[in-house]
């Protein structure tokens, strides 16, 4: 259960979402004067009439706290009433350009005080449909975090809920109306609601989904030309598997290796890295709380519960393990699929492990041909595991059985390891997400033979709910708030800095069929079976193989 993305091929960062540009470029200005000037071009966009009768509200908007208690008070309740009775003498409330605008500025709020104004517009706007016209403009994840985590955010979907009666609801807004209504059957029942019983066509679609594309593409190449299907070819398994995991290990050798001359980071009790963690807990807890994650414990040097693997000895067993079985890169994925080791997994492993065993030193080789392989690698048994102790202790961030260790280190200078803060809060995300399993959940996708389907359950539902957490956050949450910024870059660096905050998490391959699972099966049968064992659920009658 390692974090992916200690690659030395880090992902290109990723541009505001194409329907966030506004909200990222308004949110980044954060003094008073600069925000009324901005908005009112914004306004003035959409016509002079427009930007003639509104300038006031537009600085009433533009000066409002973020602070969530004063976010609360009764100015800033009027200032959503001055701009809603500006837009209506304009003839403009029930125009969706208005109703845009609208949304935008609402969407320029930490989540905390966006909550709360999202919560009094559900219930009061003048106009009622403007609730939905603004959460239409919210990414599903913040939204969830958002109403959640709100004490008052159940009445508040049943109230724009029923203020808007669904024979009522434009067109454009109906999705939306039908998202909330999910939402608030599952705030008022999150353990229950939307949990359905598997079938046999569930079982027949989740194995479809589970067979990797290319086996899929060779079988139908196989029965297009009238042939048997692919078998396991055992032939020479040994030998190319052990070249090619020496290709990978060297490969990535270099970048561990780097990260092992770096500076410590502080790891003090209280310090930066509990404080990361304990912002990744609070940012999991806001989504799926309800559903499970919120009785896992925090992450703190002080439980034990939290390691900087830097200091570690370094397993060379479980690293090439991990590289064979569950993160392998294209040089050991390209000879598994080339040898079909899907069609009998069990036989497979049987050579992978003994691959495992003498390649990280843990056995030597007895037959001709396995002695030959290893000594073709052309490295001495102590180097080999010298290496691969170095890379095990420079990962990224890895949990088991409760406990997360991740790398502390910093960068070569201030701008890097910024940068390397949002990694790690990203990792933090991830690894505390896989504390939060269901022991029978653990058991069950570990009694899996193949490990396509094990790694599929293990890290792409941890990947799935991790970029959930990620989009409750990125950009808007970031953007705006600047006491998240200095908890996870510094007590003395708020700056906004998106280049060092990055794109999405890195992920697994099989983040792709965890997410066409949740497409099939419901985020709700995924829920119940990661956080609460409800393993029937999933569809796996046909596992384990």
């Amino acid at each position: 259960m390692r974090t992916p993305g200690s690659s030395a091929r880090p992902r290109p960062l990723l541009p505001f979402a194409a329907g966030n540009r506004a909200v990222g470029v308004f949110v980044q200005r954060e003094s008073r004067a600069e925000a009324a000037t901005w908005l009112r071009g914004l306004l003035a966009s959409r016509g002079a009439d427009l930007a003639k009768k509104l300038p006031r509200a537009a600085t009433q908007l533009a000066s409002w706290s973020t602070d969530r208690q004063t976010a609360l008070t009764r100015p800033v309740r009027g200032a959503l009433d001055g701009f809603e009775a500006a837009l209506s003498a304009a003839g403009l409330l029930g125009s969706a350009d208005a109703r845009k605008v609208l949304g935008i500025l609402e969407g320029a709020q930490t989540n905390d005080s966006f909550g709360d104004r999202l919560v009094a517009l559900f219930q009061t706007s003048a106009d009622p449909v403007l609730g939905l016209v603004i959460a239409a403009e919210v990414p599903e994840s913040r939204l969830r975090a958002m109403l959640q985590s709100h004490a008052r955010g159940f009445v508040a979907v049943e109230a724009v809920r029923r203020r808007n009666p669904v024979g009522g609801v434009p067109a454009a807004l109906r999705a939306i109306h039908a998202y909330l209504g999910v939402l608030s059957n599952e705030m008022a029942a999150p353990l229950a609601s939307g949990v359905t019983a598997s079938d046999a066509k569930r079982e027949d679609d989740v194995e479809k989904i589970l067979t990797p594309p290319a086996v899929a593409h060779a079988r139908a190449a196989a029965a297009a030309a009238g042939l048997p299907p692919p078998a396991f070819i055992p032939v020479r398994y040994y030998e190319d598997l052990m070249a090619a995991l020496h290709r990978f290990v060297q490969s990535q050798f270099a970048y561990y290796d780097s990260w092992n001359r770096r500076r410590p980071m502080d790891t003090t009790k209280g310090g930066r890295v509990e404080q990361i963690a304990k912002e990744a807990k609070d940012r999991v807890d806001a989504i799926f709380g309800d559903y499970g994650s919120r009785s896992a414990p925090a992450l703190t040097f002080d439980l034990g519960n939290l390691a900087d693997r830097t200091r570690i000895a370094g397993d060379p067993v479980d690293m090439v393990r991990y590289f064979v079985n569950e993160g392998a890169d294209a040089p050991v994925t390209t000879v598994q699929q080339a040898h079909n080791t899907f069609e009998d997994a069990a036989a497979a492993q049987v050579i992978e492990q003994r691959v495992i065993d003498h390649y990280s030193g843990r056995s030597a080789p007895a037959a001709v041909n396995e002695v030959a392989a290893l000594r073709n690698v052309g490295m001495a048994t102590a180097e080999r595991q010298r290496r691969l102790r170095i890379i095990d202790r420079m990962w990224g961030g890895a949990a088991q059985g409760g406990n997360v260790s991740i790398r502390a280190r910093e960068g070569a200078t201030a701008r890097e390891t910024r940068g390397i803060y949002w990694g790690l809060f990203k990792t933090m995300i991830h690894e505390y997400l896989h504390t939060t399993e269901d022991p029978t959940f653990k058991t069950w996708y570990g009694g899996l033979t193949d490990s396509h389907h094990k790694t599929t359950y293990q890290e792409g539902f941890t990947d799935l709910f991790t970029l959930q957490t990620w989009r409750s956050l990125f950009p808007n949450e970031i953007a705006a708030n600047r006491t998240l910024r200095m908890r996870i870059q510094g007590p003395t660096d708020g700056d906004l800095d998106m280049g060092a905050v990055g794109g999405e998490p890195d992920h697994y391959p099989e983040l792709a069929e965890a997410q066409q699972l949740e497409q099939l099966i419901g985020v709700a049968n995924i829920r119940a079976a990661r956080f609460k064992g409800n393993t029937a659920v999933l569809g796996g009658g046909k596992l384990p193989r």
